[in-house]
């Protein structure tokens, strides 16, 4: 609800730095013994006389550097290699041919399909090394570069406080579901959702208090709400949620069971804990002639009215 796609690039680059992994394919046992010695200090070696299984090992592990013959029985290089390419998990790991076949037909063949490069045998260990050192360095640079990236657009995509999405990426989601509903012809719910006397929270027990609130509510929400459902701060002590594919009533009754353990929730503060109450507004988008910003209009005018009606309380307005 919070992000997305890069799970497997952030996991990376939260660590130490790892050593890089080379996975070589050939049928014959010599040559996977002499690239394996040959690499065995720039990086973990992975081997594997099969083309079903290269793919395979490359979908689990993930390589940095695919060596691969072409010549293999069952499934030789090339169709190993556009297997590889037309994957999206795996489309993006850098394959090099390592082969005998010296006509330029053959290597055209290959580097049509994505490989960077022809290694021919018999080869020179030292020209081999320095090679699969600079392709190491370059793949090394390009997951850098994907994780900086990664990280930028968390930063212009996410509220620095609780983690949810932040006021502009919740509008840009809001408009898309928009987008869904004049496609499909389907509703979803927008909510809004305001901490109750967030005010005297501050000033009794501090802002590091207030925080903590904000962020114990935020991942609240995220925990109880599907994985479709989009969490967003809206600014303060305001939030707002969409709920997609979900009718009035379904939005209402989710709205207030999440209220309800909201207010359940024992909040950490320095001297020991708090529970606080939030409010809701509640309204549907079904329209195709709605827009997020009409929507979410109505549900702080429900807001507010749950407030007027004391509080801890959920309200719901018709769509217009």
């Amino acid at each position: 609800m919070t992000g997305i796609e890069r799970s497997d690039i952030l996991s990376r680059g939260s660590h130490e730095p790892q050593r890089q992994k080379i996975l070589i394919v050939d049928d014959a046992e010599t040559n996977l013994m002499i690239l394996s010695s040959l690499l065995a200090e720039e990086g973990d070696i992975i081997c594997t006389t099969d083309g079903v299984q290269a793919i395979a090992l490359a979908e689990s592990d993930l390589p940095d550097l695919i060596l691969l013959d072409v010549s293999m029985p069952g499934m030789d290089g090339y169709e190993v290699c556009r297997r590889l390419k037309s994957n999206i998990r795996t489309c993006d790991i850098p394959v090099v041919f390592v082969t005998g076949r010296t006509e330029d037909n053959d290597q055209e063949k290959g580097l049509l399909l994505g490989a960077i490069d022809y290694i021919l045998k018999p080869y020179s260990p030292l020209i081999v090394l320095a090679r699969i050192r600079n392709y190491l360095a370059l793949q090394k640079a390009h997951l850098d570069l994907k994780i900086a990236n990664a990280e930028l657009t968390r930063l212009a995509t996410t509220d620095f406080l609780t983690g949810v999405w932040n006021r502009r990426r919740f509008m840009e989601l809001g408009e898309a579901e928009v987008a869904r509903v004049r496609r499909s012809g389907r509703c979803f719910g927008a909510v809004m959702i305001d901490v109750d006397h967030f005010k005297a929270v501050n000033d009794t027990y501090g802002h590091d208090a207030g925080d903590n609130v904000l962020r114990t509510l935020a991942e609240a929400c995220v925990d109880r709400l599907r994985n479709v459902d989009i969490v967003g701060r809206m600014g303060g002590e305001e939030f707002a949620l969409i709920l997609p594919e979900t009718d009035p009533q379904g939005a209402k009754l989710t709205v207030e069971r999440l209220r309800e353990y909201l207010g359940e929730l024992a909040v950490p503060v320095d001297s020991g804990t708090l529970k606080v109450t939030v409010s809701a507004g509640v309204t549907t988008v079904q329209d195709p002639s709605d827009s997020i910003e009409a929507a979410l209009k109505r549900a702080d005018e429900a807001l507010y009215e749950a407030k007027d009606r004391g509080r801890n309380t959920t309200v719901a307005r018709e769509e217009m």
